[in-house]
């Protein structure tokens, strides 16, 4: 099972704490606290990916912890990101998930949106075209 958990460095800077990603140098947010720069850093992490996603580049496997806290993607966001990854894995275009799903090319599209709320039955769906299943967990 593949999941999306991506190392950050955190350290101090000046009165607060500046967070920065080893897999995607281009990703950097801060916080007073360290709570707060690691909560932003989530967002951080979202916003890179989702620009990823637009531009049409690689979303990088995530790198070893290496003692570093582990950032996760909220879920969804995290089965966008994972789809991207599947359909360039095996070269699907956005067009050849839409013919293989019945679709329109703009419901496919949508689903790489990150401020767009696809429904959960639309992402099983496109993995499921993929040869891919949606597999849902817990964790403390």
């Amino acid at each position: 099972m593949e999941m999306l958990r991506y190392p950050a460095h955190i350290e101090k800077d000046g009165d607060g704490f500046l967070v920065t990603f080893p897999d995607f140098p281009d990703a950097v947010t801060a916080g007073d606290t360290k709570e707060e720069a690691l909560h932003n850093a989530a967002g951080s992490l979202a916003e890179v990916i989702a620009a990823r996603i637009a531009h049409k580049d690689d979303i990088p496997t995530p790198s070893a912890a290496k003692g570093n806290p582990l950032i996760v993607l909220p879920p969804q966001s995290a089965a966008k990101a994972l789809l991207y990854r599947a359909m360039r894995d095996e070269g699907v275009t956005k067009a050849e998930l839409a013919r293989r799903l019945h679709w329109k090319f703009p419901q496919v599209d949508r689903l790489f949106k990150f401020d767009h709320n696809s429904k959960l039955e639309q992402l099983t769906a496109a993995f499921g075209a993929l040869g891919k299943k949606v597999v849902i967990g817990m964790a403390e």
